[in-house]
């Protein structure tokens, strides 16, 4: 199976990348509110974890959901993969490219290296929610040089370059993050 992602670079012309996915798991979840000033208490809402012991298995799992089940998310090889689960593509949705011919921008990638991608594939790392790991709200997943914070406006992400994204059904958007 084979994942297309485009870079998002204001640059033209950009190259799609192929990636060879070897495994299909995932999860990550992400509230459909924008984004406020003020933090949101903590809440678990469907979260399956309840104590500190299981808080740390989840973060150094290769997957994981956010607590609305909207967003999941795979670390792999050295690519971080966040999807979508409501079969809505991610907002705002630059037009698809002649050089992807699959799913257009259910998701976004995030390369070890690199900037952040829009999501062109075939496939999917969606798992049933019974089946994947819920990251709670306020709390950070890392893994494989991938680091993640879920909130109850979304989702944010870092590789170790400080590239990253933030992510909800409602909108994305590239991010650096200078003060780390």
């Amino acid at each position: 199976m084979f994942v297309y992602s485009r870079p998002l670079t204001h640059a033209s012309g950009a190259i799609a990348i192929v990636l060879n996915l070897t495994l299909i798991l995932g999860a990550c979840s992400a509230s459909t509110s924008e984004p406020e000033a003020t933090r949101i208490p903590e809440s678990t809402g469907n979260a399956t974890i309840s104590d500190a012991t299981q808080t740390d298995a989840i973060l150094s799992t290769p997957q994981f959901a956010t607590p609305s089940g909207k967003i999941q998310c795979l670390a792999m090889d050295e690519h971080l993969r966040c999807e979508l689960t409501t079969g809505k593509p991610i907002q705002p949705l630059p037009p698809q490219p002649d050089d992807c011919p699959l799913d257009w921008g259910n998701g976004l990638v995030l390369n070890a290296a690199d900037e952040v991608e829009i999501l062109c594939a075939g496939d999917t790392i969606q798992l049933p929610p019974e089946e994947i790991s819920t990251l709670p709200y306020g709390q950070t997943w890392a893994y494989g040089g991938f680091h993640c914070t879920v909130e109850p406006i979304g989702l944010t992400c870092f590789n170790q370059r400080q590239q990253g994204f933030f992510l909800s059904t409602q909108k994305w958007k590239a991010i650096a993050n200078t003060n780390r």
